[in-house]
């Protein structure tokens, strides 16, 4: 599939309060332009099957089946199976083969079968790891955890509910949770039966049900505004106090989502690319 079969043809207004979001594809990264509600100019930014991308001080990082790369450039490490960040934003990836490393330096750490990476947390099947502040990886907590949110008070999406840290793991929401992201505003978290709930601290609430159809795979959070990434290809954006709307990216295979503030511009940006990412 071309940049130009899903490009989006319609003019879009990049004024203030624009966001970029990326999106882990079959066909590549996907950057869409969104503003409040609407969803503007999209398309592959960079080509080949991506199963996980995470916005970091260095730039946009994508784990594809061969490499980890920074704004389409292959960074050496081998297949990541997370990509996200430290505490101070620097990328951070899950392997494979089980270590955990910045990209530039030697491994610090191993987490077998990781799921997500976010804030110096990683997700994994038998439970959340952390970076300490010596840099070894080190266990703390749960169990069977999905996603993690590790930036300001850490969130933790978990088989059997939705944990916040502080001190220890405290539910905020029960049941099977399979994605958690955290905004400027307010925390987001997609359930496994695909309800889609948004909380600030020890308050949480459901949000209206997704468009029918929409397998939600995963959420992220802007000012005011929530958006959850469908496996087939959707995307959903719903401002606070709106409704849900819907735009069809025709990108398959769908596997994560995430969100940048529009402050920094990446490599491909600068150089003229106008086509799209997660």
């Amino acid at each position: 599939m071309s940049d130009d079969t899903i490009a989006e043809k319609r003019v879009f207004d990049d004024r203030e309060g624009a966001r970029r979001l990326y999106l882990a594809t079959g066909v590549g990264v996907v950057r869409v332009a969104a503003a409040d509600e609407r969803v503007g100019e999209f398309g592959v930014a960079h080509p080949g099957a991506t199963h996980d991308v995470a916005t970091t001080a260095a730039g946009v990082v994508a784990a594809t089946a061969d490499d980890v790369l920074v704004d389409g450039e292959p960074a050496g490490g081998g297949r990541a199976l997370a990509v996200g960040t430290d505490r101070a934003g620097a990328p951070l990836a899950a392997l494979a083969d089980g270590t955990v490393r910045r990209l530039e330096g030697p491994a610090l750490g191993r987490v077998p079968d990781a799921r997500a990476v976010d804030g110096g947390l990683v997700a994994a099947p038998d439970g959340l790891y952390r970076l300490t502040p010596g840099d070894e990886v080190a266990g703390a907590g749960l169990d069977d955890v999905r996603d993690v949110a590790g930036r300001g008070t850490p969130l933790a999406a978990t088989d059997d509910g939705l944990y916040a840290l502080g001190p220890g793991w405290t539910e905020r929401r029960g049941g099977a949770f399979d994605a958690v992201a955290r905004g400027p505003d307010a925390a987001v978290a997609l359930a496994a039966d695909g309800a889609v709930h948004r909380g600030s601290g020890e308050e949480w609430t459901t949000l209206p049900a997704l468009p029918a159809g929409l397998d939600a795979v995963d959420v992220a959070r802007g000012p005011a505004t929530t958006y959850v990434a469908g496996r087939e290809g959707r995307l959903a954006v719903r401002g606070d106090g709106g409704r849900w709307r819907t735009q069809a990216l025709g990108t398959p295979e769908v596997a994560r989502l995430a969100v940048d503030a529009g402050e920094r511009e990446s490599k491909g940006e600068r150089a003229g690319a106008r086509s799209g990412r997660t």
